[in-house]
């Protein structure tokens, strides 16, 4: 299998520090704005604080995150790059940011101790990152989160057996921020149930299977398949939809999307890893390619 390579677009820039000069050495990452598996890899801006990433696929939006010890991670705007361009001269600023103190409770008011709570993009799946604060909540349902940087945030709550009644949004000052209280409930006790099986129908046993649902509130749960490949998972809260998605090391990964709170048929099929060979190739030349990397997705 051949592959004929089209020239990709490419994003650089520069990275400011608290005293408005370069900074070399913060880590930086470019983010597709949709949800993909494709994960790329992490520059190091250089000396002069600059970076680049090369090779995106075009007709694509994109975000930048940028972070370095000690001081606040930061999202770049949205990027666009609808053709094979070079968009040049994004500049990130970091800044040392400040705390946000709170506590997770309850319907109740009783504390909630022992949950992680992070700052989370809205549009990358609600999922924590490196460099992105993180902590859990004390005894006392209490948290703190340290280099904020000021402007609109989402916090999100990592919980199995509750569910937050919303992502909360706050809005951070150039100041601390104390008492913010983010409110959780149990859950309605919902469950998703169906079976694991590989291409030829048999049964996979130790599938870890994940269902996530969004609207109108976050709810999470997960099992793994029993030895028929059958799973049920329990505890879930209410959403309109739920995705399905199931992992085993060895196979492809497996999703279904709009899968309805107590549905009992949410059957998968995953299948062992295959081997692609092939050429990659320049488009305008048809000479081969020495070096490049190739991704399946």
């Amino acid at each position: 299998m051949d592959f004929a390579l089209d020239r990709g677009g490419s994003i650089s820039g520069v990275v400011i520090g608290p005293d408005d000069a370069p900074l070399p050495g913060a880590k930086v990452q470019v983010v597709p704005s949709y949800h993909t598996f494709i994960n790329h890899p992490l520059r190091a801006s250089d000396e002069r604080g600059a970076w680049r990433f090369r090779g995106l696929a075009t007709n694509a939006t994109y975000f930048v995150r940028a972070w370095r010890d000690g001081l606040a991670p930061v999202t770049s705007e949205r990027i666009a790059l609808p053709a094979p361009i070079e968009v040049d001269g994004v500049e990130i600023r970091l800044v040392e940011g400040y705390a946000v103190r709170g506590r997770c409770l309850a319907e109740d008011g009783a504390p909630i101790a022992g949950i992680d709570v992070y700052l989370a993009d809205s549009f990358d799946m609600k999922r924590a990152h490196e460099g992105f604060p993180r902590t859990t909540t004390a005894d006392d349902g209490s948290f703190a989160l340290e280099r904020i940087p000021p402007g609109r945030h989402e916090i999100h709550v990592m919980a199995r057996e509750l569910e937050t009644a919303e992502i909360r949004t706050f809005e951070m000052p150039d100041a601390d921020l104390e008492g913010l209280e983010v409110v959780l409930k149990r859950n309605a006790g919902g469950t998703i149930s169906g079976r694991v099986t590989d291409r030829e129908g048999k049964p996979l046993a130790d599938v870890r299977v994940l269902a996530s649902g969004y609207r109108p509130e976050h709810t999470s749960g997960e099992t793994q398949t029993g030895e028929d490949g059958t799973y049920r998972v329990e505890k879930l809260g209410m959403a309109e939809r739920f995705t399905v998605d199931a992992y085993k090391e060895g196979y492809a990964f497996g999703r279904i999307d709009g899968v309805a709170l107590g549905a009992t048929g949410a059957d998968l099929v995953i299948a062992r890893y295959g081997r692609v060979r092939g050429r990659a190739l320049d488009a305008a030349t048809g000479n081969p390619i020495p070096r490049f990397e190739v991704r399946a997705a």
